[in-house]
């Protein structure tokens, strides 16, 4: 009923054939996506909430009989919770200002500026990536034009990690990095993430905010005790524009995912203690996409997938929604009817017993099908030649007009010149180009 309302098909349109042009789960995929995502919440939160010690409770037994709905959550999706990164509310007080300067600048070319004429005693630039499937992070330090270091990390694989978290600990190498040279007394450190330093803004609850805590805490640490004349300003560089020390940086993220993170020494000690917690983001990422293989091996068992693939292969997919975002709901909704065949043509009307015969009302003895209505019906052959007009030798594929996006408005307009369906849908109002 949901899909018939969305989309405004007739009401004996298979639903699956719906879900595909909608780009909508199949119910009973939706509901185990929910249920993930509810359970993955349950198992980021701190101690402080009141859920927190029976979701713990019940993540530590799987009990034969009587088991609660927590029971069944974490068992079924196998939640092992210290893998889980916890997500609680900052310890920070929101009115505590920042020990460090951000600076976004507001173009690429102003990036490149300020990156050529920064005077600091240190400039770091760190950087993550995503590559063959998993996540690395790494940062150069230079003391002027002399490089004096360079450390990098493997969080592991994008199915636990994110390249946001990632570039979360590029900063905290960089950081570390920063901290054991002395006499300094300015510090530039630099990423091509802006996202990241908007976030280092606020003390909001969300993704990677245990990491994000500490490089406050480690921005703290190292302004602690020093005069007003020392600084430690975070700002925005441009990514893969030329700029020495980015690429530099982009290169020992990329070498940490090849050939695997520095020695533990040279680390943060958050790193050194073992994997980091697995990302809600990427946990959820992957159970999407294992939803999504899911669902295409389910169209593909369809006995309607034969037929509809040979218009879009695509399906399912969000293509189709793409390509009508433009257009009304009465217009995408025509488009449906014509791919799926569930339209009120005497044909489909006569096969469920609103019509008393298939023939075509002005060609006797034919029936009034899709492909005749389309390509064969002298009543509407005004509108056939202007169509042809149009789309050229192509307008014969009836997997060309009912698959290309761009033979869509032409289609609704032979259909509006036609006039076939005005009795049901009224006129149609003229495509707006």
């Amino acid at each position: 009923m949901a899909l018939t309302a969305i989309t405004g098909v007739l009401h004996t349109s298979a639903t699956d054939m719906l879900e595909v042009h909608t780009n909508l789960l199949p119910t009973e995929l939706l509901f185990h996506k929910i249920c993930h995502r509810a359970t993955v919440r349950l198992s980021a939160l701190p101690e402080t909430h009141p859920l927190h010690k029976p979701v713990r409770q019940s993540a530590r037994r799987n009990l034969k009989r009587h088991r609660s709905t927590l029971h069944q959550l974490l068992h079924v999706f196998c939640i092992h919770l210290p893998d889980y990164e916890v997500i609680g509310m900052s310890d920070c007080p929101p009115n505590k200002g920042n020990s460090f300067i951000m600076e976004i600048a507001s173009s690429r070319a102003d990036s490149k500026e300020d990156d050529a004429m920064d005077m600091a005693d240190i400039c770091a630039y760190s950087d993550g990536s995503g590559l063959d499937g998993k996540a690395g992070a790494g940062t150069i330090v230079f003391r002027g034009s002399c490089l004096v270091g360079s450390v990098r990390y493997c969080l592991g694989p994008l199915t636990c990690h994110t390249t946001y978290e990632a570039e979360v600990v590029g900063v905290l190498l960089a950081l570390e990095l920063i901290h054991r040279e002395r006499r300094s007394t300015t510090v530039s450190l630099k990423l091509d993430n802006q996202a990241i330093i908007c976030t280092l803004n606020n003390h909001r609850a969300g993704p990677a905010s245990s990491l994000l805590g500490l490089i406050h805490d480690m921005c703290d640490d190292w302004a602690k005790g020093r005069s007003r004349r020392v600084w430690l300003k975070i700002s925005w560089v441009t990514g893969h524009s030329g700029v020495q020390g980015n690429e530099l940086a982009d290169a020992e993220a990329w070498k940490a995912v090849t050939e695997g993170s520095s020695p533990s020494a040279d680390l943060p000690s958050v790193l050194q203690c073992g994997e980091l917690p697995f990302s809600l983001t990427a946990i959820r990422g992957a159970f999407k996409k294992e939803m999504q293989g899911r669902w295409k091996a389910m169209w593909a068992e369809s006995p309607r997938q034969g037929r509809l693939s040979k218009i879009d292969a695509k399906l399912p997919s969000h293509s189709f929604i793409m390509a009508t975002e433009k257009l009304t709901r009465a217009q995408a909704s025509v488009l449906i009817q014509l791919r799926t065949g569930h339209i009120p043509l005497n044909k489909f009307l006569h096969k469920i017993g609103k019509a008393s015969s298939s023939s075509c009302s002005a060609c006797p003895g034919a029936e009034e099908s899709i492909h005749h209505f389309l390509f064969d019906c002298p009543s509407h052959a005004r509108a056939r030649h202007n169509l042809a007009r149009k789309l050229g030798c192509k307008s014969k594929s009836l997997e060309y007009l009912l698959g290309d996006r761009r033979t869509f408005l032409p289609v609704l307009k032979y259909v509006r010149e036609s006039g076939r369906f005005k009795e049901v849908y009224c006129d149609m109002p003229p495509q707006q180009t």
